[in-house]
């Protein structure tokens, strides 16, 4: 008997799968690599690229989705250049291997910070969605609630819905709105 899954795990599959097989890609090539590489090489098996912060997702708890395979894709890169750094560089006569390592180990810190501040970032845009679609609903509410009467609702709920890009959100959002009002309505009528 196989288990029914949500679709977001479905989707994270999807994601993983398609990170791991970029991953693998350029492991084989053996080249340096970094994790925005990794992610910019990754595909669904459609050929539709995977979203570019979706690994440094978070779920409702706050804890990243994907912390396994980031981790995974992190220590491959670092190996990457490890690799390449055990192997492949020259020394140049005006420098010696102490001069290559303290450079390599200045990429290697600054990529960390690098990577750390786009997780930041990631986390940040999905702090802001969310604060967004909370206020849309709220705004909606008391938009249905007035009958559209009020233009310091109205007006922002019209700059909310231009910056919202799916309309499958906005329905979900509107229908959201339209629950909250019809229990905000309930609630006055019994009071």
């Amino acid at each position: 008997m196989t288990k029914k899954m949500h679709v977001s795990e479905v989707a994270s599959a999807r994601f993983a799968a398609a990170v791991t097989v970029s991953l693998k890609e350029l492991v084989e090539s053996r080249q340096v690599f970094s994790v925005s590489a990794v992610i910019a090489n990754a595909k669904y098996e459609d050929g539709a690229k995977v979203g570019a912060t979706t690994i440094y997702a978070k779920n409702s708890n706050g804890k990243a989705v994907h912390a396994k395979l980031l981790a995974n894709v992190k220590a491959a890169a670092v190996a990457s250049r490890v690799r390449r750094a055990s192997t492949g560089l020259e020394s140049s006569p005006t420098s010696g291997p102490s001069a290559e390592s303290a450079v390599f180990k200045q990429l290697v810190e600054q990529e960390g910070r690098l990577q750390e501040a786009e997780s930041a970032c990631a986390g940040m845009r999905h702090q802001l969605a969310n604060a967004q679609e909370r206020w849309y609903v709220a705004l909606a509410c008391l938009n249905s609630l007035s009958k559209g009467a009020v233009l310091d609702v109205v007006r922002p709920l019209r700059e909310l819905e231009a910056i919202f890009d799916d309309e499958k959100l906005v329905v979900r959002l509107k229908e959201e709105a339209q629950a909250l009002a019809a229990m905000c309505g309930r609630l006055v009528r019994t009071t």
